[in-house]
């Protein structure tokens, strides 16, 4: 009997291989690799305009204190140069950028105690940062803060009073700045961004109006924009 059994076996092993390569696989599916997403590190290329709105005042100290309060307002448009660098989800860089300007505001006010009201004002026809920014990468979006220096073409007059002539001064200025914003990819080169800048020029002197003390003037402004980018 054992001796029918064993031959039936080895009679029988052949079929049962062929038999079990025949067998549809159950290794698991190959699945195809997912497209990494584009990478946010290297150098690149921008342009954005905006809105500008914010306030600036002027001060002298003596004899007798003359002083404006305005808002200021306007439109900017220029260009940016940056680069990043990505780990993982985060992103960090540094950005460069420039603006023609056209910000300004003014009061037919200007002067208290006993002076005469006059006319006082303050323009900006430039702009620019220099910042660093640093973010998350959610999906194809930079989230990001951002701050460094502003540096603005600041323009101040006063338009003076009775006998006393009226007077300017212009000058660059050294700022700050501080803001956040969202950058979205379109492709591996292209993205568009919208941000939020927060500017200040601290009280300086520009001019001084005859038989008085130097005039002191701020600014501080506040940037909406939006802009492109393509990146090398």
């Amino acid at each position: 009997m054992k001796k029918i059994l064993l031959a039936a076996l080895m009679l029988a092993g052949p079929a049962v291989t062929a038999f079990a390569a025949d067998m549809p696989s159950r290794k698991a599916p190959v699945v195809a690799p997912v497209a990494a997403a584009p990478l946010w590190s290297g150098i690149y290329l921008g342009a954005n305009a905006g809105y500008v709105f914010g306030r600036s005042s002027q001060r002298d100290a003596s004899p007798p204190p003359a002083d404006g309060d305005y808002d200021v307002k306007g439109g900017m448009i220029g260009g940016a140069v940056g680069y990043n660098w990505q780990r993982r989800n985060y992103v960090y860089g540094l950005e460069a950028d420039t603006s023609f300007a056209s910000i300004a505001g003014s009061s037919s006010v200007c002067g208290v105690g006993g002076l005469a009201a006059h006319a006082c004002g303050t323009k900006s026809d430039a702009f620019s940062t220099v910042r660093a920014r640093g973010g998350l990468v959610i999906d194809n979006s930079l989230i990001y803060a951002t701050g460094g220096l502003a540096v603005a073409r600041i323009k101040a007059y006063d338009l003076g009073f009775s006998s006393v002539a009226g007077q300017s001064g212009s000058a660059t200025r050294l700022g700050w700045t501080i803001g956040a914003g969202v950058e979205q990819k379109l492709d591996a080169h292209w993205s568009v961004k919208a941000e939020y800048l927060r500017a200040s020029f601290a009280r300086t002197t520009y001019f001084t109006l005859t038989g008085f003390s130097p005039e002191r003037v701020d600014m501080s402004a506040n940037i909406l924009r939006a802009g492109v980018n393509y990146k090398f």
